[in-house]
């Protein structure tokens, strides 16, 4: 079971390799004072277990970037119609302007 779970975590299945860890880890606990090498076992549970967490959260953290990243024209073409409003009506400096023009274009 301990290579099912290391696989599972190679091939990113990181829900499958948390569960198959989390088991893992019971059953090693359990068995660790019938067989003295188990912690062996729990190790490699636990290291799988961790990595499937993190996996897991960035997984949700590069989705949220993602989407975040393709904005539509519709939306730069309002941001920039925005900051040219505020610069019009002096809110903003001309640098600030040009400043806010480049980060909404991405350069």
């Amino acid at each position: 079971m301990d290579i099912v779970a290391i696989v599972l975590v190679v091939l990113k299945k990181w829900k499958p390799a948390m569960v198959i860890s989390i088991i893992g880890l019971i059953l090693s606990f359990f068995l660790a004072f019938i067989m003295p090498f188990i912690w062996v076992s729990f190790i490699i549970y636990l290291i799988t277990l961790l990595v499937s967490i993190f996996g897991l959260k960035n997984e949700d953290n590069t989705y949220v970037t993602s989407s975040s990243t393709s904005r539509s024209t519709d939306t730069i073409e309002t941001q920039l119609n925005k900051v040219q409003s505020l610069y019009n009506k002096g809110i903003i400096s001309e640098e600030e302007y040009h400043e806010s023009r480049k980060r909404i274009l991405g350069f």
